[in-house]
């Protein structure tokens, strides 16, 4: 076997391995990902409700807030750029007995003129939220309270970039109409601070294998095999978007090859297991028979 074919081998075998490896972590992240997804979703199911998102102006929802709050945006110039209204119903049932203070007391009614002993005297109240039922002589104590709720969440930006949040809890009758607007004595708004945003590194070298389909000046076409060296990038330190300027050399089935990736996109980065699957364009020339070529590659970075 000649050095050049030697040559070709061990980069295709080192182009499979690479993308065997990263086929095996694929289907590893997607079956963890189905398990965790399936218990998450049996709790969420048990514990919370659904949210219907809405892709609309927030800021044409600032009418349906208090007119404390509309004030307040307005003072600061701010923008409304986020608004939740979230509807809640608490349900309890209970019974009991009544605790009178002091002696039991018989109770006795007259009919026809004799007295009567009353075994029982049952009553009843209802209003929107509570159901009571009990006995004034066996102090029997039975309850339904189910209450409704609304609450709005508002987050404005002012033109210094700072956030206001506000926050709104009101009680609904049985028509679902505002009756009561609770008091909130605490609202927090905790933010991660370490979410990382993308930015652009201009030296961020990244060594990667890759293959190539490539067209000659001839119009001959091929495939071949790369090394590659990239020294800008766009992205996330967790996920790059983006990479600039990747040189290369490799061979394809006739010739040694060498040429420059002006840009690769992270065809994987949308996914949201995988993210080392790069597309680009490539120009180059052919080592010994110094023809030009274009075409375009696809790598992972080692």
């Amino acid at each position: 076997m000649t050095l050049k074919n030697k040559v070709i081998a061990t980069i295709f075998a080192i182009i499979i391995i690479v993308f065997s490896i990263n086929t095996w972590k694929l289907k590893h992240q997607i079956n963890v990902l189905n398990k965790t997804t399936i218990a998450v979703k049996q709790d969420a199911d048990l514990r919370i409700g659904r949210a219907e998102t809405l892709t609309t102006d927030a800021q044409n929802k600032i009418k349906l807030m208090d007119q404390q709050i509309q004030d307040d945006i307005k003072k600061h110039q701010a923008l409304v750029e986020m608004y939740a209204d979230l509807q809640a119903k608490y349900a309890a049932k209970g019974s009991g007995t009544i605790t009178v203070p002091g002696p039991v007391r018989e109770v006795y009614v007259t009919q026809e003129g004799k007295p009567l002993e009353l075994h029982n005297m049952p009553f009843t109240f209802d209003d929107f939220r509570l159901h009571v039922t009990g006995d004034a002589i066996t102090k029997d104590f039975k309850y339904t309270l189910n209450q409704n709720f609304e609450v709005q969440i508002a987050q404005a930006k002012d033109k210094t970039g700072q956030y206001q949040d506000y926050a709104e809890l009101y009680e609904l009758d049985s028509g679902i109409n505002r009756i009561n607007k609770l008091e909130i004595t605490k609202f927090q708004v905790i933010k991660s601070s370490n979410i990382e945003k993308a930015k652009f590194r201009w030296w961020d070298l990244k060594l990667d294998l890759g293959i190539d389909y490539i067209v000659l000046k001839s119009l001959n076409h091929s495939f071949g095999g790369d090394l590659g060296l990239s020294f800008m990038s766009y992205g996330k330190s967790t996920g790059l978007t983006w990479r600039f300027i990747r040189i290369f050399a490799g061979v394809n089935t006739a010739d040694l090859i060498y040429g420059l990736t002006p840009v690769m996109y992270n065809i994987a980065s949308p996914l949201p297991v995988v993210s080392n699957i790069w597309l680009g364009p490539i120009l180059g020339r052919t080592f010994n028979t110094h023809e030009n070529f274009l075409g375009f590659g696809i790598s992972a970075i080692l």
